[in-house]
């Protein structure tokens, strides 16, 4: 019986020990693929976020967000014409026609893609964490800027009942 019980610690401390390793595992991969911007860019602090585990309710709140920038990017009407009574905060930055390149390169649209890394919430304000890439194209649907893999941290704020990026990190 004793020999059971004595089998029985030494397997749970094994599945605890390969638990943390994994855990560790996962957190460097991340740290890898993200080497820059870092915690020197970020902060220590805010930078050791990217490995937070989100609820299912901060990941909900992390996903409206990423829907609200998918929309903004992929509007393709004139500046003029935004809808005024959508406020998309921060994402603003993300409309094509905000990204200024040189005179010969009329951009017609831009495609983005964007990918939750991670969403913490304490109350009415959090981070998300994610990562896009951007094509720039011209009429003739050339590709003429872009910009892949960039990690991202949107300070959210929650205002009038509806989450909102108020300031947006990145190196640029």
């Amino acid at each position: 019986m004793r020999r059971k019980k004595v089998l029985l610690m030494i397997s749970l401390l094994f599945l605890l020990g390969g638990v943390l390793l994994i855990n560790f595992w996962k957190k460097y991969k991340i740290y890898e693929k993200y080497r820059y911007p870092n915690e020197d860019f970020f902060g220590k602090e805010l930078y050791a976020e990217i490995t937070y585990n989100c609820s299912d309710q901060e990941r909900e709140v992390g996903n409206a967000i990423l829907n609200k920038a998918i929309k903004v990017a992929e509007y393709a009407g004139t500046e003029k014409n935004v809808d005024e009574t959508s406020d998309v905060g921060a994402l603003s930055q993300y409309y094509y026609y905000n990204r200024k390149l040189p005179a010969e390169y009329e951009t017609v649209f831009q495609e983005m893609e964007f990918q939750l890394i991670t969403c913490k919430v304490t109350q009415d304000r959090g981070h998300v964490w994610v990562v896009y890439t951007r094509r720039m194209r011209d009429e003739d649907k050339n590709l003429i800027a872009g910009s892949w893999d960039i990690l991202s941290l949107w300070g959210i704020e929650k205002q009038n009942g509806e989450w909102t990026v108020v300031k947006i990190s990145e190196a640029s």
